[in-house]
C-alpha cells in the first residue's frame, strides 16, 4: 500500500506491510524510501532525516529501487531518467522500466531516442498495445508515415478486439490524411470498448471537420467535453470546430478554457490569436502570439503565424524577421517560405517587392509541399510580377481551385485578368475579370484592404473607373 494515497488510514496499512517486510528479509533502499515518505505525512521531521540517512548509507540498490526513485522524480525528468537508465543497468530486459524511459524522454522532447525505446519495448514486448500505441504517435511526428502505418497495421492484427488497435491505426490514417479510412477505424475502435471514449471521440472530431461535416464534429466535441470535462484539449479541439463554423466568440471562449485548465497550452493560445486575428484585435493577437513564444520560443510555427500579422500591421521588417527565423528553426517550414514570397511579390510598400526572391522563395515552398495552394499562389504572382504571363496564367490557374476563401479567389482572378492582359488576351481577360466581380459584388462591403488593392491594380491596368460602385456593376466591353 503506497503512502502517497494521502490519509491516515492507508498511511497506518503502510507502516504495518512495511514492518512485517522487515520480519521477511533485510530492509532495501526501497524500503527505507517509502517509510521515510510515510513519516512526511505524519510530519515527524526526525524521523524522515533518519530513513534518508539509512537510505543513502546502504551499499547497494536493486532494479526496484531506481525504478521507483524514477517514478518519484516529478520535479526532474532529467533525474527520473537517470534512475531508470541504472535500473537498466541492472537488469536490461525489464519492460517495465524500459517503457517509462520511453515516456520521459518522450516528454523532454528526445523523441528519438523516445521511439529507440518503445523498440526495445516491442523486442521484449511484441504484442504490447500501449507500446505500439505510442510509437505510432512518435513515428508520425517523426514523419516516418510508412513505418508509422506498419505498426498500426500490425497493432489490429494482433489484436484486432482491442480498442487500442483501431485508435492506433485510426490516428495513423488521420495523421496521413487518409480521412475516410481513419472514420471506419475510430468507428471500429467504438465498437470494442469505452476506456478511450474521449480520446476516439476527439480525434473522430477531427476527422469529420477535414470532411467538412462540422455539425457531426460538434456533436463529437460536446460528448467527449461531458466525459472528461478537466481536459485542456477537447476544448482546444471544440473551439477550433466553432472557429471553422466562423463562431469566433464561442471558439475564443473554449481556447480560454482550454488555457484556464493548461496554461501551458500552445495550441490554444495560438488559436485564440488566430480568432482574434481574424476580427482585426491585432493586439490581442500579439498579446497571444507573444504569450506562446515566452513558453516555446522555438516552434517556428509561432514565428510564421507572427510574420503573417506583422503584414497586417504593416511592419514589413518584423515580418520578414519572423518569416527567416521561422525557416531557421525549421528548415522544412513551408509558411515561412510561404510568407516571404507574399512579401516580395505583393508588399504594399512597393519598396519592399522583389520578384526574384518571391519566385526563389514559392519555389522552396513548393518543393517542400507541390499540393500547397498559397505556395502556387504566390508563384503565380511572382511570375506575373517577372513577365512570365504564361507561366503565371498556368500556376494560378491550379492555385485558385484550391482556395475556399472568396476574397482569395478573387484576387486569383484578378491576378488572371492581368496576366491574359499583358499577353493582349482580352477575352480571356474580361472572363475573369467578370468572375472576380461575381464574387465581391455581393460582398462589396466585406472586401479586405488586399481584395480591394488588387482590384484597383487590376482595373487601373484595364482603365477601368475604380470608384466600387462602379466597378461591383460594370464590366468592360471587350475590344
Amino acid at each position: 500500500v503506497h503512502p502517497w494515497t494521502q490519509n491516515n488510514k492507508t498511511i497506518d496499512k503502510s507502516m504495518r506491510y512495511l514492518d512485517l517486510a522487515a520480519g521477511f528479509h533485510e530492509p532495501t533502499r526501497s524500503y527505507y524510501l517509502l517509510r521515510r515518505d510515510c513519516y512526511k505525512f505524519l510530519e515527524q521531521p526526525e524521523k524522515v532525516k533518519e530513513m534518508e540517512s539509512l537510505r543513502r548509507n546502504m551499499p547497494d540498490s536493486t532494479v526496484f529501487d531506481h525504478f521507483l526513485t524514477g517514478q518519484r522524480a516529478a520535479k526532474g525528468l532529467e533525474a527520473a531518467i537517470l534512475d531508470y537508465e541504472k535500473a537498466l543497468d541492472l537488469q536490461p530486459d525489464n519492460f517495465r522500466t524500459l517503457f517509462f524511459l520511453a515516456y520521459r524522454l518522450d516528454e523532454l522532447g528526445r523523441t528519438e531516442e523516445a521511439v529507440q525505446a518503445y523498440r526495445g519495448c516491442l523486442a521484449l514486448q511484441p504484442d504490447n498495445q500501449p507500446t505500439m500505441h505510442n510509437l505510432v504517435m512518435k513515428l508520425d511526428q517523426l514523419g516516418r508515415h510508412a513505418e508509422a502505418m506498419r505498426v498500426a497495421n500490425r497493432a489490429v492484427l494482433v489484436r484486432p478486439e482491442a480498442e487500442e488497435s483501431w485508435l492506433a491505426r485510426g490516428k495513423a490514417n488521420l495523421k496521413q490524411g487518409k480521412l475516410e479510412h481513419a472514420l471506419h477505424d475510430l468507428n471500429k475502435a467504438m465498437e470494442f470498448g469505452d476506456k478511450h471514449l474521449a480520446l476516439i471521440l476527439q480525434n473522430r472530431s477531427i476527422v469529420y471537420r477535414g470532411l467538412k461535416r462540422y455539425d457531426m464534429a460538434l456533436k463529437d466535441d460536446n460528448k467527449a467535453i461531458e466525459l472528461a470535462p478537466k481536459t485542456s484539449a477537447l476544448y482546444f479541439n471544440r473551439g477550433t470546430t466553432f472557429q471553422r463554423l466562423g463562431q469566433l466568440n464561442r471558439a475564443i471562449d473554449d481556447f480560454t478554457k482550454a488555457v484556464e485548465l493548461n496554461p501551458k497550452s500552445i495550441e490554444a493560445i495560438d488559436g485564440r490569436a488566430h480568432c482574434y486575428f481574424e476580427q482585426e484585435d491585432y493586439d490581442k493577437a500579439v498579446a497571444d502570439l507573444e504569450r506562446a513564444l515566452e513558453i516555446n520560443p522555438k516552434q517556428a510555427g509561432l514565428h510564421s503565424n507572427r510574420a503573417i500579422l506583422y503584414q497586417k500591421l504593416a511592419q514589413f521588417d518584423h515580418a520578414i524577421s519572423a518569416a527567416k527565423n521561422a525557416i531557421e528553426l525549421d528548415p522544412k517550414n513551408v509558411n515561412g517560405y510561404v510568407n516571404l514570397a507574399a512579401i516580395y511579390a505583393f508588399c504594399q510598400d512597393v519598396t519592399y517587392r522583389n520578384p526574384k526572391l518571391a519566385l526563389e522563395f514559392a519555389t522552396k515552398a513548393i518543393e517542400l509541399d507541390p499540393n500547397d495552394s498559397y505556395a502556387q499562389y504566390w508563384l503565380g504572382v511572382a511570375q506575373l510580377r517577372s513577365g512570365n504571363f504564361k507561366g503565371a496564367i498556368q500556376t494560378l490557374k491550379a492555385a485558385v481551385e484550391g482556395f475556399e476563401e472568396d476574397d482569395m479567389r478573387a484576387e486569383g482572378f484578378c491576378y488572371l485578368t492581368q496576366s491574359h492582359w499583358e499577353l493582349d488576351e482580352r477575352e480571356q481577360a474580361v472572363h475573369w475579370y467578370e468572375r472576380a466581380i461575381d464574387l465581391m459584388s455581393d460582398e462589396a462591403e466585406e472586401m479586405t484592404d488586399d481584395t480591394e488593392r488588387v482590384l484597383a491594380e487590376t482595373q487601373a491596368m484595364m482603365n477601368i473607373r475604380s470608384e466600387r460602385a462602379d466597378s461591383t456593376d460594370k464590366k468592360p466591353e471587350t475590344p
